[in-house]
Parts: C-alpha cells; sequence; structure tokens
C-alpha cells in the first residue's frame, strides 16, 4: 500500500466556472426571483426572463472578445435586442478585468474608468446615441453631456470619468464611487443567502433614487419611491403606477455579481 506525501502542496483549485460566465449567472439570479416591476419568469410584460438571459449571454460574448473599454460600450448597446439591460451593461462593462476580485471589484472598475481615454469616452456617447434609449433623456434639474455629438468627448479631451461626472446621474455615481450600494448588496447577500435578493430592492431604493423612474414616470415619482421603500412601503406604490424600478434591478445584478465573485475567490463555490 502506497504511502501518502504530506508534504506535498495541495494542487492549485481549478476554477470551473470561466470569468465572463460570472455576468450570465448574475442576471440569470438577479431575473429569477419576483420582485415589484422587474422581470421575472412568470410576470407578463413585453420583456420576458428569456429576453433577459438572451441579453445577458451577449454581454457575456462582449465580455469574451477582450475589446477596449469604448469598444466594449459600441459592441453592446446599440445592438441590443431588447434594451432593458443597458443599466446593468454600463454599471459592469468597467468590470470585465475584474471579475475575479471579489468585494474589491468596486476598486478595479474605478481604476479602468480612471485610466480610461477620449476615444473611449467618445464611444460610450455613441453607443447612447445609436441607442436611442431613455439614458438620453435628461431628468430634471440635471445637466448631462450632449450626447448627440459624441465627438464633444474628443474635443474637450474628456474621459471616461469625466463623462460619467457630468452625468451625475444613479449609475454614473456609483461607478465613481466605487461601487459602494453594490458593494453593500454583495456584502447582504454573502451573509443572507441568494434567496434574499428580492430584498435587495427595498434596500437600494432606500439609499438611491431609480433613474429610469426618473425618466419614465418624473423626479417626484422616483422622490415619492424612495421615501415609501424606506418605510417598506415601495412594492405598492410600483404596482399602483405600474412603475418598472430598472436601475434599482441593475444594481441589485452588479451585487450579485461581486457576491458571486467574492464567494469563487473564497473558494466557497467554483
Amino acid at each position: 500500500m502506497g504511502t501518502i506525501d504530506l508534504g506535498r502542496e495541495a494542487p492549485p483549485r481549478v476554477r470551473l466556472v470561466p470569468k465572463c460566465d460570472l455576468i450570465l449567472i448574475a442576471e440569470a439570479l438577479e431575473g429569477a426571483y419576483p420582485k415589484a416591476g422587474n422581470v421575472y419568469p412568470t410576470n407578463p410584460s413585453n420583456f420576458q426572463y428569456f429576453d433577459l438571459l438572451m441579453e445577458a449571454y451577449r454581454l457575456k460574448e462582449v465580455c469574451e472578445m477582450k475589446l477596449p473599454l469604448g469598444e466594449r460600450f459600441l459592441a453592446f448597446i446599440p445592438n441590443q435586442r431588447k434594451s432593458a439591460l443597458t443599466g446593468f451593461a454600463i454599471l459592469t462593462i468597467p468590470l470585465f478585468n475584474c471579475l475575479d476580485e471579489g468585494l474589491e471589484m468596486g476598486k478595479c472598475g474605478l481604476r479602468e474608468v480612471k485610466e480610461s481615454t477620449p476615444e473611449d469616452a467618445y464611444l460610450f456617447l455613441k453607443s447612447l446615441k445609436l441607442s436611442k434609449l431613455t439614458h438620453l433623456k435628461k431628468i430634471e434639474a440635471r445637466e448631462y453631456p450632449d450626447v448627440s455629438r459624441p465627438e464633444i468627448a474628443l474635443e474637450k479631451g474628456w474621459n471616461l470619468y469625466d463623462v460619467l461626472e457630468r452625468m451625475g446621474d444613479t449609475i454614473s455615481r456609483e461607478i465613481l464611487s466605487g461601487y459602494p450600494i453594490s458593494i453593500k448588496g454583495a456584502r447582504y447577500l454573502i451573509r443572507r443567502g441568494f434567496e434574499e435578493i428580492p430584498k435587495l430592492q427595498g434596500l437600494i431604493l432606500s439609499e438611491v433614487l431609480d433613474d429610469l423612474v426618473a425618466r419614465k414616470w418624473g423626479l417626484k415619482v422616483a422622490y415619492n419611491l424612495t421615501l415609501l421603500a424606506r418605510k417598506g412601503l415601495h412594492e405598492e406604490y410600483i404596482r399602483e403606477l405600474n412603475l418598472n424600478p430598472g436601475t434599482t434591478a441593475d444594481l441589485i445584478g452588479t451585487s450579485i455579481l461581486i457576491a458571486v465573485s467574492e464567494l469563487m475567490k473564497e473558494g466557497i463555490v467554483k
């Protein structure tokens, strides 16, 4: 009978899930749990759970292309078959090189944005212009760069950090702050489990305005939604006005992405 050499190093841990697949896993989990106003498998809306999965799969494919930052935006945002993942894409595309960083992912993504070029910013604005989505609609009392002229980034020498700073919406602030809401959500899921995903809606809404609600239903409605979320009354308000808190869903998706990455980093999942 052979002996076991206890002095030998353990074999390296094998990563069973490719990094870019985490994007698909995150959105699959985000959409799987029912949340008021958002996509889930049995919710009869124009945008179905299957559509969400298909767009998440396309975003995963863009991740695998290893493109420069600006080209990632251009490859995905204007080419969506259905456009519900724009916010999630804006949040996650700067994280493509950071997907194995776990709870440090936010710092890494912020560094990617700070080190971007005016060409990246130009392609980002161009992708928004070509998409013709509500991200072009200014929210009351906010000034945005003129996305109808993406070349303004080249003329002014703005990189992506400069452009997001001027946009100043919830998603832009999340990126420029190092993804604090998403990291807080990730810690919550790591501590409580992924079955608690639906509760993130109220927790996130109680802290930040939902920009999709602000764009489509007005800033007053978005403020009211946040105030009601702080009292745990947001779900009834969402259903009463038929709201879609899509920005909140995007932040939930990023929270899940960071949580899964951290669990893989710690070897809890492979």
